[in-house]
């Protein structure tokens, strides 16, 4: 039987369907203000969408900054195997 409100008020931590605690969550997608994640119950088999949102912040008192995160390639200045080999004919 689905309980929306007994799974709201236990945290997500069981299924709403059958009640068990066997339930495996995917990826965690966010949009403004609220995140949805896609949720099962190894149980019962039942699918739903457990869905969050944003009520509070902490700040952040790290003395180390954030670094942006691109994905732009680093050079390897390390020498190739070739050069590595040669190296070793050399000792």
């Amino acid at each position: 039987m689905l309980d929306i409100k007994a799974h709201i008020k236990g945290k997500g931590l069981s299924c709403p369907f059958c009640g068990s605690s066997s339930i495996q969550g995917g990826f965690i997608e966010i949009e403004t203000g609220k995140a949805f994640q896609r949720m099962g119950c190894t149980e019962c088999e039942a699918q739903w969408q457990d869905i969050y949102e944003l009520i509070d912040m902490i700040p952040d008192i790290n003395p180390y900054p954030v670094q942006e995160v691109t994905n732009e390639r680093i050079p390897n200045k390390a020498p190739g195997l070739a050069g590595l080999l040669g190296q070793c004919d050399r000792d």
